[in-house]
């Protein structure tokens, strides 16, 4: 009977490991959006309790869940707009600047003037044979092959934000149902699991102050960068440079390296250069240098350690690895905290029986 038993349990064990295998595999294509909506739900949550006060659990979160969502594609729609607009104007002030000049703009004539712009710097470093068009059909041409890669990230970009919201609203909802169940999971006392509750709940709080400030912070720098320089518009660039210096593998870049790039095919070279090299210099940097300081100040972590965990969640994890390093860093931490304290409690009980002898 007792064989039986234990036969019994083991086949028990492997049962429910290959249910965990299997849900786990089930939602592992979503488990960015899961990570996304986790940290969402921890970033409204404040927000979703003072509409409680007022209204039922549904609206209430379906409310906040709506704010969050206007709050994320507001600034951006309103950004892509404004720089389209100010692309166009900056595109046709250039080609009626060319036209005063007696050229035409075409893809033609910036292929041309730009190659012989090129010539002499390559040919001063040993290039002398340079050819830009055959240069662009060597991007291009590969650029064109992952097409229908493109269309898949795209096309999955899409469900994930789709995904996350609806996650955001039932976390919001039914979040205080989940807390008691999530302590009982954790295999810790309950202060234990508390505090690793709490610890990543103040992660996400300091990464999100990190990357707005941070974002603020590059944003600030371009517009004044764009001012000084005399390039129209520099509010909207500075505006559309927080937005984009908060998404990562995107920054401002995207804002000052085409905007260099028309100047230089204004002939304005030496405002042309200046932007770049400020941008490179100065406005790249300020993610690196201060993001790990804002984040280590309301998390227990070194600066160093909160920058590997940032650049390394992010290269390996894609842009979700910003809040999943860091969160990821810092339950290490606890664990190995968690550990050493139950050591040395271990440790106080051995060595009292022996002193209580010898007494």
């Amino acid at each position: 009977m007792y064989p039986l038993q234990k036969y019994r349990k083991f086949g028990f064990g492997i049962a429910l490991g290959l249910i965990a295998l299997g849900g786990l595999y089930i939602i592992l294509p979503f488990w960015q959006a899961i990570a996304w909506g986790g940290t969402l739900a921890i970033l409204v949550y404040p927000l979703y309790q003072k509409l409680r006060a007022r209204f039922s659990p549904n609206i209430a979160a379906f409310t906040a869940t709506m704010l969050t969502l206007l709050f994320i594609m507001g600034p951006l729609v309103t950004v892509a707009i404004a720089a389209y607009l100010e692309l166009n104007l900056a595109f046709r002030e250039l080609q009626s600047s060319q036209r005063a000049k007696g050229k035409e703009l075409t893809f033609e004539s910036i292929v041309n003037s730009t190659e012989n712009t090129l010539r002499p710097i390559l040919a001063s470093v040993g290039i002398k044979e340079f050819n830009l068009r055959e240069s662009l059909r060597q991007v291009i041409q590969p650029a064109l092959g992952t097409a229908p890669q493109i269309v898949r990230w795209i096309l999955k970009g899409v469900i994930i934000f789709v995904f996350t919201h609806v996650l955001l609203f039932f976390l919001l909802r039914d979040g205080q149902r989940l807390h008691q169940p999530a302590l009982d999971i954790i295999p810790l006392p309950t202060e234990k699991s508390q505090e690793v509750l709490d610890s990543v709940h103040q992660t996400v709080n300091a990464v999100f102050y990190g990357v707005v400030l941070v974002a603020v912070m590059q944003g600030l720098t371009t517009g004044l960068l764009f001012f000084f320089l005399g390039v129209p518009a520099a509010f909207l660039w500075g505006l559309a440079a927080i937005i984009l210096c908060a998404i990562p593998f995107v920054g401002a870049p995207v804002i000052y390296v085409p905007m260099a790039l028309l100047l230089a095919l204004n002939e304005e070279w030496t405002r042309a250069i200046i932007l770049l090299l400020g941008g490179l210099l100065l406005v790249s940097s300020l993610d690196n240098i201060f993001r790990p300081i804002i984040i280590s100040q309301r998390v227990p972590l070194h600066p160093i350690a909160v920058f590997f965990s940032l650049i390394g969640g992010i290269l390996s994890l894609g842009p979700v690895g910003l809040v999943v390093g860091p969160v990821l860093l810092c339950l290490a931490v606890g664990a190995l905290q968690i550990i050493r304290e139950i050591a040395q409690e271990n440790k106080e009980e051995s060595i009292l029986p022996e002193s209580i002898a010898t007494k």
